[in-house]
């Protein structure tokens, strides 16, 4: 991908039309935001996102263009966030958001413009999961709920999230301390509260995974355990998650990024 490198995380949002958008924390030592553009042939030149800065990564969604969060420099555990719709919006604090890692953004599919929700671990030392909602949209507000934890859910990395038509979510994080099992849970359309947390078979890793849907089912795509740089995959079309793949000729030493072309 011409122009692209990164030494951290990587993010992909689809929105509904298109074109899929990239972005992408610079290489070592450059902790500039990046991004740019698939129009379905050709990436666009890469560009950076004006006031972004991360030492870890970002993460996007499809909402009235993208939604971008991520965490601040590094010693900043602040979340931060902005939207891209003819132009990049400047980068505004999320309140009660604080991180050691990138947080995960997705879309939950009810009202009429859909309900974004962010889910992040603690700060350094804190492997508890929280989660908030963006009050815009129906609402007309611009701002954020308070911070809640999700019973039962401890990362020491990344976590993941996904919206299915018709309302709801799923989550999916690498666990807590050495635990390198991927764990999920699913909040119901139209509920406060997220499902039991439980281990998905036979899924590993050392930094975290990454959800997407497509064709009604959501897909999960991960790097392996400590040492194991290959990417794998599931997916899960309605009952329970089919075993994992891995894909001929991925490989990485970070975790992956997951959308859909919205073209």
């Amino acid at each position: 991908m011409p122009g692209a490198l990164s030494s951290g995380g990587v993010a992909l949002a689809g929105p509904s039309g298109g074109p899929l958008h990239m972005t992408w924390k610079g290489v070592e030592g450059d902790e500039r935001i990046w991004w740019n553009r698939f129009d379905g042939s050709s990436w666009s030149g890469a560009q950076t996102v004006p006031g972004a800065l991360t030492s870890v990564g970002p993460a996007l969604a499809p909402y009235a263009g993208v939604f971008m969060v991520w965490k601040g420099v590094a010693g900043d555990e602040r979340v931060f966030w902005n939207s891209q719709f003819r132009g990049w919006t400047g980068p505004q604090v999320v309140p009660g958001a604080l991180t050691g890692f990138t947080p995960a953004v997705a879309v939950d599919h009810i009202g009429t413009y859909g309900v974004p929700r962010m889910a992040w671990k603690g700060v350094s030392g804190d492997e508890r999961i929280f989660w908030n909602t963006y009050q815009g949209g129906d609402t007309g507000a611009n701002n954020w709920t308070g911070a809640q934890p999700v019973p039962g859910a401890f990362s020491s990395a990344g976590v993941a999230l996904a919206g299915p038509p018709g309302g709801g979510l799923h989550m999916a994080w690498k666990g807590a301390g050495n635990d390198e099992r991927i764990w999920w849970s699913r909040l119901f359309p139209n509920s406060a509260s997220w499902t039991s947390p439980q281990v998905i078979p036979g899924a590993l890793t050392s930094v975290g995974p990454a959800l997407a849907v497509s064709s009604g089912s959501v897909h999960l795509t991960w790097k392996g355990v400590s040492g194991d740089e290959r990417i794998w995959w599931s997916r899960f079309p309605g009952s329970s998650w089919t075993p994992p793949q891995t894909i001929g000729g991925a490989s990485t030493a970070f975790r992956p990024a997951l959308a859909t072309i919205g073209l």
